[in-house]
């Protein structure tokens, strides 16, 4: 299991971007050192986030730059405050409930449900603007009928 210790042995922060780097090594094969030391660590994942391997096992990025920042795993959810997961500068991530992070989704969800009709889910900032968009599209449903 990766301890705060073993993040801050291995990786560097690197304060612009919020990803980690890895550190140079002492015993490393010799050519490890000039080909990896100072470069950014991991990839993107499938699903938009950075992933790294370590000892075999592998981790998301913001959760491993919350390990290096505060010297325990998150407890709960890592969130992006500003939606961009590619973005893990310590000020964009906060550790909140499940139900927490998914309020702050951006965009336009449209899928297709079990019975064959279409679902679609938007974020709103505030109840009024949910409530008028909700009236908006009762109208829309009245006059195109």
């Amino acid at each position: 299991m990766l301890t705060a210790e073993n993040v801050r042995e291995v990786f560097d922060y690197a304060e612009d971007h919020g990803g980690l780097l890895w550190r140079r090594r002492p015993g490393a094969p010799k050519n490890w050192n000039s080909r990896w030391a100072g470069e950014r660590a991991g990839c993107v994942n499938q699903y938009g986030y950075r992933q790294l391997t370590y000892s075999k096992r592998n981790y998301l990025e913001h959760r491993v730059v919350w390990l290096w920042h505060h010297g325990v795993w998150p407890s709960q959810v890592v969130d992006h405050v500003n939606r961009d997961q590619l973005d893990n500068r310590i000020e964009n991530l906060r550790d909140v409930s499940h139900s927490v992070n998914r309020r702050n989704v951006s965009a336009v969800y449209v899928r297709p449900n079990r019975t064959g009709t279409w679902t679609l889910s938007y974020t709103f900032d505030n109840e009024a603007q949910a409530r008028a968009a909700l009236d908006y599209c009762q109208n829309i449903g009245r006059n195109v009928a």
